[in-house]
């Protein structure tokens, strides 16, 4: 089958000591190596894993499962064990064409588990039938974007599934715990929209107080250090608790008569409130003459951003292109603000005006339905952290802000390219080339996936 002595022996050719003599070009070349042999390695393991279990030897010599005695044996997960075993077992089964690209290094061996993994009994057929357009997928397009498109296809073959999280409210869990240091540990789950909201929200708030830390640099020194993120959504999510409330959303002192108060409530003496308003009726309620009068209104912000393509209104999408089905954005859609964007055959959104330095919300909006993330190739930054670069400078070359010449970038990213001897170019379409240093041409992405240039509109 395999030749396991030779693929052994590769990784130990090179003793760790020594790399620190290795040139650049020795470690990228051991990395591809390592890759290589690594994948021929995991196919091995998973087919060998599932031979085991197909003999039932485990069980036979050791009275043990066949993860259970790797576990005992290489002190390893038995939980990953049982993985690669399934792997194993469905691409020799039904998966050859995955299992050879693999070996060819067309994907990874992370590509084939996931593939595996999504192929439940009532679709595995389907799924075999169409092997190679999942592997064709892959090709140029993030990891997690890939995995999310190949999920999100087996619930669409599978339409007599299982059960949908995003349908079980009581999915949606959380717990605090406190230490005995003092501090509390927060663990949580989210589902479908519920999950969007969150991270949206949090996200905004995080964007706001990274807005404030960088103000107020401008006045102390030193400058104080930014947070990082994670501790900017850590404070994000005190201070949205410390604005609901401030927001006085229920009227408690008032609701006497155990109703639920579920919109906003305001008490006032019915003195007062005769003059201001003559023509104000009901009872008045509670003791010294006051009277509970509701208020109805929207909040003032958006809960949560959906992208609708008009060509299919039934379809609803997160800003990272994840499609949403359950019953929370159903309703979210009963009461909405549409902002329209007008794209060309193409999808690029047209011109929306030059007259200003930075990017305006409107040509946010159009640059993140656009590009769908920092278009640096293999880049996962999501476009509300991104900045809108201009391919023409600002100031160096008189450059102006156009939807058409601006591209999302991460601030990583956005730092990399303001590098000497960095270019990047753009297309009619809104397509990205960023050439290194070097001379090497970086193919840019939209939506986290590599897509090709159409011809003749450059």
């Amino acid at each position: 089958m395999f030749d396991l002595q030779q693929l052994v022996a590769g990784p130990h050719t090179t003793a760790p000591a020594t790399l620190v003599d290795s040139t650049d070009t020795e470690l990228l070349d051991t990395i591809r190596t390592l890759a290589a042999t690594r994948r021929h390695l995991d196919i091995t393991e998973a087919a060998t894993l599932a031979e085991l279990h197909t003999r039932g030897t485990c069980d036979r010599l050791f009275g043990m499962t066949t993860q259970a005695w790797v576990a005992y044996e290489t002190a390893t997960p038995a939980a990953h064990t049982k993985s690669r075993c399934n792997t194993g077992l469905k691409l020799r089964t039904h998966f050859e064409t995955v299992q050879q690209a693999v070996l060819e290094g067309t994907i990874s061996f992370e590509h084939a588990a996931v593939i595996c993994r999504a192929a439940n009994p009532r679709i595995i057929n389907d799924f075999a039938a169409i092997q190679d357009q999942m592997i064709n997928m892959a090709q140029g397009t993030v990891f997690n974007r890939w995995k999310q498109q190949i999920n999100a296809l087996a619930n669409l073959i599978d339409q007599d599934g299982g059960h949908n999280p995003n349908d079980d409210l009581n999915t949606n869990q959380l717990y605090l715990n406190t230490n005995f240091d003092g501090t509390t540990q927060l663990n949580a789950t989210f589902t479908g929209g519920i999950a969007e909201t969150l991270i949206q929200t949090i996200d905004r708030v995080a964007d706001e107080l990274f807005r404030q830390y960088a103000n107020d640099n401008n006045y102390l020194i030193p400058p104080a250090p930014i947070p990082p993120r994670a501790t900017l959504r850590a404070l994000a999510f005190i201070e949205i608790c410390r604005r609901a409330n401030a927001s006085e959303t229920y009227a408690e002192a008032n609701n006497t008569n155990g109703e639920p108060c579920s919109d906003s409530s305001v008490t006032s003496s019915s003195e007062e409130s005769s003059e201001a308003n003559p023509h104000s009726n009901g009872p008045t309620t509670g003791t010294g003459g006051l009277r509970k009068s509701r208020l109805y209104s929207r909040p003032t912000r958006p809960e949560i951003t959906l992208v609708i393509n008009a060509a299919e209104p039934h379809r609803v999408y997160t800003p990272r292109g994840l499609e949403l089905t359950d019953s929370y954005i159903q309703a979210l859609c009963c009461d909405t603000d549409l902002y329209p964007i007008v794209v060309n055959s193409l999808g690029v959104p047209l011109n929306m005006g030059r007259k200003i330095r930075s990017a305006n919300t409107h040509q946010r909006r159009a640059l993140a339905l656009r590009d769908g993330s920092c278009v640096f190739p293999g880049c996962e930054a999501h476009p509300t952290n991104t900045d809108a670069h201009h391919i023409n400078q600002w100031t160096k070359d008189l450059g102006e802000t156009n939807v058409e010449t601006m591209a999302l970038f991460c601030r990583h990213h956005h730092g990399i390219i303001h590098r000497t001897g960095w270019n990047i170019r753009i297309n009619r379409n809104g397509h990205i080339t960023i050439t290194t240093p070097t001379g090497q041409q970086l193919p840019g992405q939209q939506h986290h996936q590599i897509k090709p240039n159409p011809p003749d509109t450059t």
